[in-house]
This record gives C-alpha cells, sequence and structure tokens, in this order.
C-alpha cells in the first residue's frame, strides 16, 4: 500500500516540476498571443502533459514487466546473467 501511494507521489512531483518548467518556457509564447488563444493552448499542452505523466505511472511502476515471460516464471533459464538487471549494470557502467 505505501508504494503504491509513493508511486503516485513520485509521479505527481515529477509532473509538478515538468510542468513548471515547461509553463516557465512557454510563458513568452503566451504572453504574446491573445487570452483566448493562449488559454486554449495552455489547457492543451497541461492536458497532453499530464496524459504522458500517466502513461508513464501506468507503463513504468507496472507490477509486471511487458517483456517477461507471460507464465510468469524465469524468462532467461541459462543461469548465465543476461537478465534485466546486467543490462542496467552495463547501460550504467559503460
Amino acid at each position: 500500500m505505501v508504494q503504491i501511494v509513493l508511486n503516485y507521489v513520485f509521479v505527481a512531483l515529477g509532473l509538478a516540476f515538468s510542468a513548471f518548467f515547461l509553463l516557465r518556457n512557454l510563458y513568452p509564447v503566451l504572453s504574446t498571443t491573445e487570452a483566448k488563444t493562449s488559454k486554449a493552448l495552455l489547457i492543451v499542452v497541461l492536458a497532453l502533459h499530464a496524459g504522458f505523466a500517466i502513461a508513464i505511472k501506468v507503463l513504468f511502476f507496472a507490477s509486471t514487466s511487458p517483456i517477461g515471460d507471460p507464465k510468469g516464471g524465469e524468462a532467461d533459464k541459462g543461469g548465465g546473467g543476461g537478465g534485466k538487471g546486467d543490462i542496467i549494470f552495463i547501460f550504467c557502467w559503460g
């Protein structure tokens, strides 16, 4: 339960921070257009941004991997490594 709450908190914080910087960078464009157009543009951008955050929440914090074994077992039975953790390690350390 705590993990689920933390997932939503982290996604909400990421959405808030990135929306702040997005709006800060869009402010010069929004300030030069008329009020009705800028309000519509702001709503569209924020709605798409929120949709992207929800997609990240659903896909990144999924309980199962979309590339794992569909039966729930280990996909790599060779025992010689090559799992997802090894890929992350190689990516991080070169």
